[in-house]
């Protein structure tokens, strides 16, 4: 597995009553504050979806690590 490319991101969430989808609400909801919640945005290969496992554990990985 390869990633091409990672960001990741501190998001703190705001309710909304209708979802309009997730990339609208992830722009919409961003105050620019450190949150509880910790957003990747990853980019691979297209072989790559079939090894999730392995996207997942490296994210988990990367999370230990900001604590």
């Amino acid at each position: 597995m390869r990633m091409l490319a990672i960001h990741v991101d501190y998001i703190k969430w705001k309710a909304k009553k209708k979802s309009k989808g997730f990339h609208e609400e992830l722009g919409e909801n961003r105050i620019g504050e450190v949150g509880d919640s910790v957003v990747f945005f990853v980019c691979g290969e297209k072989g790559d979806l079939g090894k999730i496992d392995l996207i997942v554990r490296e994210m988990l990985d990367i999370v230990s690590r900001l604590k």
